[in-house]
C-alpha cells in the first residue's frame, strides 16, 4: 500500500476519535507525515538528529496509533515496536515572577497579549486556548467552558474579567462576528502550537516566554490564595491525577514548614 493511501486511510480512522481533541489529531496527522515509511528507520534516524526530542517521541506516539490501521503484518509490527526517546537534561517550565508577568504582558500585543492573558489567569493549556469560541464565555458568571484532554469538559473562573471584553470591543471594532474570537482577521484563527510563536517577546522581556510556564504561574498563585487548597487547583487545571498537580506546584519544604507554623494548634 502506498504511503498516500495510508495517510489517507489514518486521516479517516483518527477524524472519527472524538475523545481526542482536534489539536491533538493534527499533531498525530502532522506526525505520521514526518517519515517515510518506506525508509522508516532512516527517516526516523534522521529526525531523532534533526528534530527535538518531543516531536520525536510524538512522532513515534502517532506511528503506535497508525499501526492500528496498517494491514501489511511486519509493517505493523515494525511500527508498533517503535521506542521513544527518554528527556535527558530536560529543562523544566518554571513560573514566572509577578514582575516577569507584568513585563511579559507588558510586551505582548494583539492577540499573543490576549492568548498570554487568558493563560495567566486561567491556567489553560495551549490546546485549550487554541480551541476557545465566544460561545465558551459565560459573561454573567464570569467562567469558561473548556474542553480539556479526552474531551472532558470542565468551567473555570475568570479572574481578570477586564481583558475579555478588552479583546470583545476590539473584535466589535474590527467587524468580527464569526463565532470563534481569538483572530485577528475574519476568517482566520492564529496558531498557537508553533514553538517560534512568542519568539519575539522572548527577545523583549530577555527570557523564554512559553504559554506552559504561564499556566503554572496561574497554578501557584491559585494554590497560595486559596490557603494551599491542592484539589480545587487541580480541578482548575483539569489534572486527571492529583499527583501531576503536585509536580506543578513544586513548593519548598521551607515554604510548606511557614505555613505550618502559621496555623497553629490543630486540637
Amino acid at each position: 500500500m502506498e504511503q498516500e493511501e495510508i495517510i489517507k486511510r489514518f486521516e479517516s480512522w483518527i477524524q472519527k476519535q472524538h475523545h481526542y481533541t482536534p489539536a491533538t489529531r493534527q499533531n498525530y496527522m502532522q506526525g505520521i507525515k514526518r517519515v517515510d515509511l518506506g525508509n522508516l528507520h532512516e527517516s526516523l534516524e534522521q529526525l531523532k538528529q534533526n528534530a527535538a526530542t518531543k516531536t520525536y517521541n510524538l512522532t513515534i506516539v502517532a506511528l503506535h496509533h497508525l499501526a492500528r490501521v496498517i494491514s501489511d503484518p511486519v509493517l505493523k509490527e515494525e511500527l508498533e515496536n517503535l521506542k521513544k526517546l527518554k528527556h535527558e537534561n530536560v529543562k523544566h517550565h518554571l513560573p514566572y515572577t509577578k514582575d516577569q508577568m507584568r513585563m511579559i504582558l507588558a510586551a505582548a500585543t494583539g492577540w499573543k497579549h490576549q492568548a498570554l492573558s487568558i493563560a495567566f489567569y486561567t491556567g489553560l493549556r495551549k490546546s485549550e486556548i487554541q480551541q476557545l469560541n465566544i460561545q465558551d464565555i459565560d459573561w454573567e458568571n464570569q467562567n469558561l467552558r473548556v474542553v480539556g484532554k479526552g474531551g472532558k469538559v470542565r468551567f473555570v473562573p475568570i479572574v481578570n474579567i477586564e481583558s475579555f471584553t478588552r479583546w470583545k470591543k476590539i473584535r466589535d471594532l474590527k467587524g468580527i462576528t464569526g463565532d470563534h474570537w481569538l483572530f485577528t482577521s475574519v476568517g482566520s484563527r492564529p496558531s498557537l502550537q508553533s514553538g517560534g510563536v512568542f519568539v519575539s517577546i522572548s527577545k523583549k522581556v530577555g527570557f523564554q516566554v512559553k504559554l506552559h510556564s504561564c499556566r503554572k504561574t496561574y497554578a501557584l498563585a491559585m494554590y497560595r490564595a486559596s490557603g494551599y487548597n491542592l484539589r480545587l487547583v487541580q480541578l482548575l487545571l483539569g489534572h486527571a491525577s492529583i499527583q501531576t498537580t503536585q509536580i506543578y506546584l513544586n513548593i519548598s519544604e521551607s515554604e510548606m514548614m511557614s505555613q505550618v507554623k502559621k496555623i497553629g494548634r490543630i486540637y
